[in-house]
């Protein structure tokens, strides 16, 4: 609510709502004509009132205000360095003191690693899905699509839920890393995530039913119509959600040759996991084998991309193949010698860096592999040097 107006030299209080977690000033600007890594000038920013509440952040024109000119869910949030988010813009702040802006730091980095029970409230991508079940698919589709009863089988309970608790804690944070990570226990923590940890199945308890019916209707064009349409009822981050799922699965029943998971078996999998259901109707295994058959048709996907995307999953698997045989450096992949800090020789490390290595996942895996502990103020970059020194360049990452 907004203050009473006072007097130039009365004390100002704000009494805060109980719901509240922060508030305070903060300094802002929204600016993307500027690299991100570029200082901005003091004239740039803009004072605002910030109030941060059940997950939300919202900033007003000044304390006096009630309504906010803008909003932001820390669920979306994706970093609070210079590591810059692909889409949606950046907004940059700055506090009055340092130790203020450590404190929002904290508190807006907490409030984003916080999630719910349903599929919005998890840590989302750009797309909209949630980041346990992004990084789950991209796992199993770099190092399990070849792994004979993928999905059907259960993995380690004990590394399931320990997995799964680390995703609902802080999604973003959690790195999976072969070796350190089986592929039945990534599987599994995906299929835990969508039978026991959101409260309703991905196709919500609205119109769930109405999937189940349209799986009876007997002609097939029909048929394909009435989940198109049921598809569109679905909330944004669920259809996203479930696009990305099937998807997958479409990708993993192409190798059945392979995995020995068919279409069917990946149905009675997926059935009662999706719909959240005992597995006494099998109507829900029929939806899912019906949406992964019709993938194509009924997700509008361009046949030519899904090409694209099998051939990569190909070169995947080539790759991969060619590493067990070799014994040496893997195909694609390359030694680094990597210096922290300093160049001195206590300070080397070197490892292997495979080609699609980003420059924040080396800094990462180099910071793991110390044993380092990052603090919220600490910023790393990694800078790249070439034939002795004769060439560098800065590799943006924070």
């Amino acid at each position: 609510t907004p203050r009473l107006e006072l007097g130039y030299f009365d004390r100002q209080y704000y009494i805060a709502p109980p719901s509240i977690t922060h508030n305070g000033f903060l300094y802002k600007t929204a600016s993307m004509g500027k690299p991100i890594t570029e200082k901005k000038s003091r004239e740039e920013f803009s004072k605002r009132w910030c109030v941060l509440d059940n997950g939300l952040l919202s900033y007003y024109e000044s304390d006096r205000n009630s309504t906010p000119n803008g909003t932001i869910e820390m669920r979306e949030v994706v970093c609070l360095s210079i590591n810059s988010p692909a889409a949606h813009g950046t907004l940059y702040i700055q506090a009055e003191r340092k130790l203020d802006f450590i404190g929002w730091n904290s508190l807006i980095q907490r409030a984003a690693a916080s999630a719910g029970n349903t599929l919005s409230e998890q840590q989302l991508t750009d797309e909209d899905i949630p980041v346990i079940v992004d990084r789950c698919i991209a796992y199993v589709t770099q190092y399990g699509l070849t792994s004979e009863g993928i999905y059907r089988k259960s993995g380690q309970k004990s590394k399931t839920t320990s997995l799964l608790e680390m995703f609902l804690k802080d999604a973003r944070s959690v790195r999976l890393r072969e070796g350190e990570h089986q592929v039945d226990d990534v599987s599994n923590t995906l299929k835990r995530l969508f039978r026991e940890s959101i409260g309703e199945s991905v196709f919500t308890d609205q119109v769930y039913q109405d999937w189940l019916h349209a799986s009876m209707i007997p002609e097939e064009k029909q048929k394909i119509l009435q989940y198109q349409k049921l598809f569109m009822c679905l909330p944004k981050v669920n259809r996203a959600t479930l696009k990305a799922l099937i998807n997958h699965l479409y990708c993993v029943q192409r190798l059945s040759d392979k995995n020995q998971m068919t279409v069917h078996n990946l149905a009675i999998v997926f059935g009662p996991t999706l719909f959240q259901m005992d597995g006494q109707d099998n109507k829900a295994g029929r939806v899912v084998e019906d949406l992964i058959n019709h993938f194509i048709d009924l997700f509008n996907v361009d046949e030519q991309q899904i090409k694209k995307q099998l051939d990569e999953i190909v070169s995947i698997i080539k790759l991969r193949d060619a590493c067990l045989v070799q014994s040496s450096q893997n195909a694609g992949d390359f030694i680094c010698t990597v210096y922290l800090e300093e160049k001195k020789p206590e300070c080397e490390l070197s490892l292997k860096v495979p080609a699609a290595m980003t420059a924040q996942e080396l800094t990462e895996e180099i910071l793991y592999l110390r044993k380092l502990i990052t603090k919220e103020k600490d910023n790393w970059c990694c800078f790249e040097v070439i034939e002795r020194d004769e060439m560098g360049q800065f590799q943006p990452f924070a």
